[in-house]
């Protein structure tokens, strides 16, 4: 993810899914949909990962508004393995919630003066 992002211009978004256990295991990705941002890619998917093997998420963002923005919550739940009942927890404590956006300003070669 940037470091920030610019009002109107694609950014991009992508989280790497690390399984550190010795058996497959099987997630359900979810992404909220957010006022301040469009983006393109899965709202759900379901993925299996290999024993330390690693799945990536990726998302384009396209941003509405500038400021600090709340991204997108993902959600990430692990169906098979009841005892991970809190992982979706875990995981929103881990990944960043906000983007700075900066307005898409207009060029200083664009403004027109005016004289009064």
């Amino acid at each position: 993810m940037p470091a920030y992002g610019f009002q109107r211009s694609p950014a991009s978004l992508a989280y790497t899914i690390h399984n550190r256990t010795n058996r497959v295991q099987e997630f359900v990705a979810t992404l909220d949909p957010s006022d301040s941002f469009v983006f393109s890619g899965h709202k759900q998917s379901t993925f299996r990962v290999l024993p330390e093997g690693d799945y990536r998420l990726t998302y384009s963002l396209f941003p509405l508004a500038s400021g600090n923005l709340p991204l997108p919550r993902l959600h990430l739940n692990l169906p098979d393995n009841p005892t991970a009942a809190d992982s979706d927890s875990l995981v929103q404590r881990l990944i960043p919630t906000h983007l700075f956006v900066k307005p898409s300003g207009t060029a200083v070669k664009d403004v027109i003066p005016m004289y009064c």
